[in-house]
């Protein structure tokens, strides 16, 4: 997307539909004052390569400016998918997974659970830990030698995804089966502390169910902030040689 600024620094919103939108007006408006840090910064410590703004909405803002490369089809950027703006926007997650894998799943809605599941495993970063169990009769871990939450690096995402990609549905739905591996798996991690945030999240026919809370040291209790919906925030990267 071509640029909305200056020279020294390059806004982008992450689609042409958007930028007309006032609320993404209006950021590209306030943001503006960041070129003056972005450049105080930089001569107070001249090993800084490049600093970047990413905000809630979806706009970006590079210091210092490159041309912006625009593809031949529809620009779809976004910085909020972008592993350091995931880092610096969320708190560290202890995230379980479970899908329905029973017949009542099978074919269109399958393939589009296995979508959602490699989606969320996309949203995760190295601060994260992870697993994925599938359950119709009963619940398995989806890779048999990850028994318990396993950090959300690259290596392991795609070992998750490489085993989504295989599910089979087959069977009777147990959701209880489902719902004990998810419990069982966030009590027995290790060193839970109050700053991380626990959740599982099922996928079944025709419904997806997310819940979490803040896991405490002696005890886990419900806390409906923080429920499905994720906190809005902005973020700030910057990096030295």
């Amino acid at each position: 997307m071509p640029s909305c600024s200056d020279a020294s620094l390059r806004p982008h919103a992450f689609s042409c539909a958007l930028r007309q939108a006032p609320v993404i007006l209006n950021e590209l408006n306030w943001t503006q004052s960041l070129e003056r840090l972005f450049i105080d910064n930089r001569r107070d410590d001249n090993s800084l390569r490049w600093q970047v703004f990413g905000s809630a909405t979806g706009v970006t803002r590079y210091y210092p400016a490159t041309p912006w490369k625009v593809p031949n089809k529809i620009d779809l950027y976004d910085v909020r998918r972008r592993p350091w703006y995931i880092q610096g926007a969320s708190s560290p997650k202890d995230m379980v997974i479970i899908v329905d894998v029973s017949g009542s799943v099978s074919g269109l809605t399958l393939k589009l659970m296995k979508a959602s599941v490699m989606e969320m495993l996309d949203t995760l970063s190295d601060d994260d830990y992870v697993n994925v169990a599938s359950f119709s009769e009963k619940a398995d871990a989806l890779v048999p030698c990850f028994k318990t939450l396993v950090q959300a690096n690259i290596r392991n995402k795609k070992i998750f995804k490489e085993a989504v990609s295989h599910m089979q549905a087959k069977g009777t739905t147990d959701y209880k089966s489902g719902f004990t591996f998810a419990f069982e798996q966030l009590l027995n991690r290790e060193g839970n502390q109050a700053s991380r945030r626990h959740r599982w999240c099922r996928l079944s026919t025709g419904t997806v169910v997310v819940a979490g809370w803040m896991g405490q040291q002696s005890e886990m209790s419900p806390s409906s902030s923080s429920s499905s919906s994720s906190s809005r925030s902005n973020s700030q990267w910057s990096l030295s040689e």
